[in-house]
């Protein structure tokens, strides 16, 4: 006997396990009553709503919602004839209507199916229906499951039938000639056979019986019929999220959230902050690997599985060029910085670009008013090396000088540095590093640098940071694997500097966009010349001592100088190695200096 097990997923239905066709059961067709013959006169339309089921109610698996094809076809039953197929492409979750016209009057016969990608079929019901002259036919909405037949045509694996532990498992039964015994573990129950001639027999409900609250704890289950063994039966528990690695990323970055999740990763979804990403080959029930899908944003992520939805506690980072560096120990200092120490810093993230004009701009957009020292817009006195135009007391009015769009902000202070970064910080929903008088230059407010470190927000690196990551793991003078001379000679393809600054499309001697050279080993750019980058540390004298974390000293050794590192577009060479000290007043603001942030991992 040929058996066929059909799992049909409706509102009040949480898994289905269908058995037996034989002992003289119905057909699939609907019998045609031979006394009705075709009226006289033109027919009319047969339309079909169709539901694909979602997560939301997925306790056991039914067609997959990535993209497939409802196919409706109507044959006239008195003459055979065959209407061209009607389709319709299922893009996901919900409902979708087709509509064949000009069937014939009489009695017609139509059949619903849903074809995966590659045209198989997933699941079919047939219905009849009688067309009268001029008259429409609607055939309400049906929802379709996934037919399953384990004799060779079995198109989605039945083994793992997954149910929530405390629900009820629905145990149909499709022989019209045969009782069956279902026995899920230790629990059993009888299942009588099906009314014979009650269609339709196809994807539709029989005469079910119920497991009610099943109880068995959380694993898997061999199902037993008529003592035959026609599958498994997995109950998970309630469904968590204990965390995800990275903590932060940019979209198509790998992220592994771990958690307990009972479920095959065929039956799970995962969305970043509502925008869905598909669950990656190598997933497992405790770890879900996925990617950063495109047009996501900072927020929660959730997981959906048959066992319901959890979000996590804490927010993914979507973090467009941030760079994720490991840590680690390295020799801090060269033969121009002594002494050389080493020092062991923890994981970070930190932007592979210079903060650009575009970026600066739009956090200028969003003050309701502006410190004067945080940086200079071009006003009246057309200054060719500012980036930004308009008045600091209309801060909405700001712009970005054409051409200037993707070239480091400059004309910047320490503290508007320090005042971006507390932005970009609340913007996406972290703790920011700074108290906000560490922004006013008039605070006189210090406070401890260390405490910066402990807080999730964006903050300027500390000079061992900067360090590390411009070395991108070289122990040589220049990153790229120069030693030191007075003019190395790869520089130009690295760093714009003194000797190759002027600017074909300005036709000036000025700062470049950024990303145009070639990178470090980290992947971050123009980490030498350009423009430098204030630092978050008090210039101070080192120490031979090893370090660990290092901030830098609790106030300025040689007066209140904050530190600037990598060289730029207006240095030699030799001011462009990674590890070569620049010292400023944090007040100041030039065309040498810009910025980039890093946050704490």
């Amino acid at each position: 006997m040929k058996l066929k097990y059909l799992i049909i997923i409706v509102v009040f239905i949480i898994c289905a396990i269908c058995i037996g066709c034989g002992g003289g059961g119905n057909t699939a067709v609907p019998s045609v009553n031979g006394s009705v013959t075709p009226a006289s006169g033109s027919g009319g339309n047969f339309s079909i709503t169709v539901h694909i089921p979602g997560p939301e109610n997925m306790e056991a698996k039914v067609i997959p919602w990535q993209k497939k094809t409802l196919k409706v076809t109507v044959k006239h039953e008195s003459v055979l004839t065959v209407i061209p197929p009607v389709t319709v492409d299922i893009s996901g979750t919900g409902t979708y209507t087709a509509t064949v016209a000009d069937v014939p009057v009489g009695l017609n016969e139509a059949a619903i199916e849903t074809l995966d990608v590659n045209d198989r079929l997933l699941a079919m019901r047939k219905q009849g229906f009688q067309m009268v002259p001029g008259g429409d036919v609607n055939a309400g909405t049906v929802i379709m499951g996934v037919s399953l037949d384990p004799a060779g045509s079995l198109h989605c694996d039945p083994n793992y039938i997954e149910i929530k532990k405390g629900e009820i498992l629905y145990v149909e039964n499709k022989d019209t000639g045969t009782d069956y015994t279902v026995t899920i573990g230790a629990e059993s129950h009888s299942v009588s056979a099906a009314t014979a001639g009650v269609p339709p027999v196809t994807a539709a409900t029989f005469p079910a019986e119920a497991f009610s609250t099943f109880s068995g704890t959380v694993g898997t289950y061999s199902v037993t019929a008529g003592g035959s063994i026609v599958g498994n039966v997995v109950v998970y528990d309630t469904i968590s999220i204990s965390g995800f690695s990275p903590g932060a990323g940019d979209e198509g970055d790998a992220v592994t959230i771990s958690g307990s999740f009972y479920s095959t990763p065929a039956s799970t979804t995962v969305t970043f902050n509502g925008v869905s990403t598909p669950v990656l080959a190598g997933s497992d029930g405790t770890h879900l690997l996925v990617k950063v899908p495109s047009g996501a944003t900072t927020g929660k992520i959730s997981v959906t599985t048959p066992g319901g939805t959890v979000s996590s506690s804490g927010n993914f980072i979507v973090e467009p060029g941030f760079i994720s560096l490991a840590g680690g120990t390295y020799t801090m200092g060269g033969s121009n910085v002594t002494p050389t120490h080493s020092v062991t810093l923890s994981p970070f993230y930190i932007n592979k670009y210079e903060v650009t004009n575009n970026d600066y701009c739009a956090f200028l957009k969003e003050q309701i008013t502006i410190r004067s020292e945080w940086v200079t817009v071009d006003g009246s006195n057309s200054d060719a090396y500012t980036g930004l135009a308009g008045n600091i007391a209309t801060p909405s009015g700001i712009t970005v000088k054409t051409n200037y769009e993707t070239r480091p902000v400059v004309y910047v202070s320490w503290y508007g540095a320090v005042a971006y970064c507390n932005w970009l910080s609340t913007k996406n929903g972290l703790t920011p590093c700074y108290d906000s008088r560490m922004a006013d230059s008039s605070s006189g407010y210090n406070e401890d640098p260390n405490t910066w470190r402990q807080k999730n927000g964006y903050r300027l690196p500390t000079e061992a940071e900067w360090e590390y990551a411009c070395r991108g793991g070289s122990a040589e003078e220049y990153y790229w694997g120069d030693p030191y001379p007075p003019e190395p000679p790869n520089i130009g393809d690295y760093a714009w500097y003194y000797g190759n600054r002027y600017d074909s499309v300005l036709l000036m001697n000025i700062y470049h966009p950024v990303g145009q050279k070639t990178g470090n080993n980290y992947g971050l750019y123009d980490m030498s010349g350009n423009v430098l980058e204030w630092c978050s540390d008090w210039y101070g004298d080192y120490s031979s001592d090893a370090q660990t974390d290092p901030v830098g000293p609790g106030s300025g050794t040689y007066g209140s100088y904050r530190v600037l590192r990598g060289g730029s577009w207006g240095d030699y060479a030799d001011y462009c190695l990674s590890a070569i000290r620049g010292v400023c007043d944090p007040s100041y603001r030039g065309d040498l200096i810009g910025f980039r942030p890093v946050r704490t991992k």
